[in-house]
């Protein structure tokens, strides 16, 4: 087993809330093994690094008993928009040079955010032509207040715009979802097993969410 990839990661920590899937509350380690592995892969593998399909089923029984159990859609939507979610909106940056050009993401175009990005940058050509090209917005309260003041606004938007795509995700979601039994499991990358559970391809067999709390 190589343990170079994930154990190299460990320093950025993470952490991934699963939404899972189950016909049924296993009743034992090897039953939740035949759930998690219907084709019977016998390894849970993150980049070059992996662990046995079994010690993982074991330790995921065991998580199973303290789990929070999803028993209503409003539920699921109350845990599905807690951290980054598959649906999640990508807003455009405000400066051009933010811009993640590693994303394939289609960014949520908002005429609303456009104009208040627009009056930010506005807002930042006053205060460098008022204080100089070296003045800080942290050194200046009169340019901290305005440029709060937009900020909220834009976070109020965006805010809106998230739970919509939310409650949409859950919409279609909660169809393959509701006549299963529903749990939340967490797990981060704080040591090189729950590394492998975090980042690992575990829960790809059965219907699962993952949703990023980075």
């Amino acid at each position: 087993m190589k343990l170079h990839s994930i154990v190299d990661c460990i320093t950025n920590s993470s952490s991934t809330t699963f939404i899972i899937g189950l016909p049924k509350f296993p009743e034992t380690a090897e039953e939740l093994q035949a759930m998690l592995f219907p084709t019977g892969r016998d390894t849970v593998t993150a980049y070059d690094d992996e662990l046995p399909a079994a010690t993982v089923a074991k330790k995921v029984f065991q998580d199973l008993f303290s789990a929070k159990k999803i028993t209503t859609k409003e539920k699921f939507l109350k845990h599905y928009q807690t951290g980054w979610f598959p649906e999640y909106p990508e807003f455009e940056p405000i400066y051009p040079q933010l811009q993640d050009p590693y994303s394939n993401s289609k960014v949520y175009e908002d005429g609303r955010i456009t104009e208040l990005n627009r009056q930010l940058k506005l807002l930042y050509q006053k205060y460098k032509e008022k204080y100089g090209d070296k003045a800080r917005r942290q050194e200046h309260e009169d340019w901290q207040e305005e440029d709060s003041k937009i900020h909220k606004e834009i976070y109020k938007i965006k805010h809106e715009i998230i739970k919509e795509a939310a409650k949409k995700a859950v919409d279609k979601h909660w169809e393959k979802f509701k006549a299963l039994k529903i749990f939340i499991l967490s797990y981060a990358d704080d040591d090189f097993f729950e590394s492998i559970l975090e980042q690992g391809d575990l829960f790809d067999d059965i219907a699962h969410i993952r949703i990023s709390n980075h």
